[in-house]
């Protein structure tokens, strides 16, 4: 039994694609956390940086999704897209 719940979570956590939307998720949190800790007053190169940082990092989530997380219904990537528009 321990075998088989262990060879599933191996599965689950060494999935590419769920590693991928999880580095993209920290790489976020990461650059969340500098745009907060430089202020835009005291370095704006890196200010900026850290605020490109994120919306990359975004980016890469938005157009990937359909391939990282599949079998979402579609109502979920359409709203996904039609959200990010506004």
């Amino acid at each position: 039994m321990t075998a088989r719940v262990s060879n599933s979570l191996d599965a689950h956590f060494w999935n590419p694609r769920i590693g991928v939307v999880r580095a993209c998720m920290v790489g976020m949190g990461v650059s969340l956390a500098g745009i907060g800790l430089i202020p835009i007053s005291l370095h704006h190169d890196g200010h900026v940086v850290a605020s490109a940082g994120f919306a990359l990092f975004f980016l890469i989530l938005l157009v990937g999704i359909p391939y990282w997380l599949p079998g979402f219904p579609r109502s979920f990537y359409l709203f996904s897209y039609v959200a990010a528009g506004r």
